[in-house]
């Protein structure tokens, strides 16, 4: 039983968050059968590593049905229900993390449910929370368009009372989406391309970043600035102008980057400068020291341990 998807599940979850979830299972919107209660309950004694050689079927069985032979079919229908639970429980908590996400999943309710004064309120205040995120990357675009286009595609909604600013900022909100998101696709082809014997064509690359020059969303963006550096330098590694903008980017504005996406800037950043020193530039080596501060930081203020993983450069 140590390696079933349950275990998978229960290991997930903290012991803060069992107590919620013994709750949870015990509600009967949710469940209504005592026996998945019964085996939560006999598994959480083993919280939170579950790796009991207590934990076979066949000694769990018996704790549920002491007076049965076992029935691994029996069993393997509660754990079946126990682990629905769990994974109910887990998109339950995200969505108390995500406030967005439960934004956008009323919002949506509420149009199906055919409530149109509702909806229009929901996308308004959906609209109200995107604008107080401290992200402008390819996730807000993507959130912020899909927010005007379900306004716009709704069946009830004049679309014709629709400005053209409204039009022409649904549509900016699209492009800075699909530039943001190939670039930063771009970038992981092309490291995986220095690493890997692979090569990749990458339609509309140059045209993308082209266009996000002149694009009004990207004026003074760091974002962008930054996906843009970092191709560049996989171009020109020894362009050291080019590494000094990036390097500014981390160091002063790295907070406008979500904590799991900090990590490539950063990564890109110690390869590079590891690159610069290997061609006598003595001066790259206390920088690597200070990046290499930088991270334990980053790494020390979040639970992502990637933060600590050595870049490939070195290794190689």
């Amino acid at each position: 039983m140590k390696e079933s998807k349950l275990i998978g599940l229960l290991q997930s979850i903290p012991p803060e968050e069992l107590r919620w979830l013994a709750k949870w299972v015990r509600s009967p919107y949710y469940n209504s059968n005592p026996l998945v209660v019964a085996l939560f309950d006999h598994l959480r004694k083993y919280a939170p590593a579950f790796d009991s050689p207590k934990l076979t079927r066949e000694d769990v069985f018996k704790q549920l049905f002491p007076k049965d032979p076992y029935d691994g079919r029996r069993l393997q229908l509660l754990m079946f229900r126990l682990s629905a639970l769990a994974e109910e429980f887990l998109v339950a908590q995200r969505l108390k993390r995500g406030r967005i996400t439960h934004q956008e999943l009323l919002q949506a309710e509420l149009g199906e449910r055919n409530q149109y004064e509702l909806f229009l309120k929901q996308n308004q205040s959906l609209a109200e929370q995107l604008e107080q995120s401290p992200y402008r990357d390819e996730y807000y675009y993507l959130a912020r368009w899909r927010q005007q286009h379900d306004h716009f595609f709704h069946p009830r909604t004049a679309r014709y009372g629709f400005s053209t600013d409204q039009l022409e900022g649904i549509m900016q909100n699209l492009d800075a989406f699909y530039i943001l998101s190939k670039m930063r696709y771009s970038a992981e082809l092309r490291n995986r391309q220095n690493i890997l014997p692979e090569a990749y064509e990458i339609a509309l690359l140059g045209e993308s970043i082209q266009l996000a020059e002149q694009h009004p969303v990207f004026g003074g963006d760091k974002v962008f600035q930054a996906y843009r550096d970092i191709l560049a330098l996989m171009e020109q590694p020894e362009n050291e102008s080019t590494y000094r903008r990036l390097e500014d980017i981390a160091y002063h504005h790295l907070h406008l980057f979500r904590p799991t996406d900090q990590v490539p800037l950063l990564r890109y950043l110690v390869n590079t400068s590891i690159q610069l020193y290997n061609k006598g530039k003595q001066e790259y080596l206390g920088k690597q020291f200070r990046l290499y501060q930088l991270v334990w930081k980053r790494a020390c203020s979040s639970t992502n341990t990637s933060f600590l993983r050595i870049p490939s450069s070195i290794l190689s």
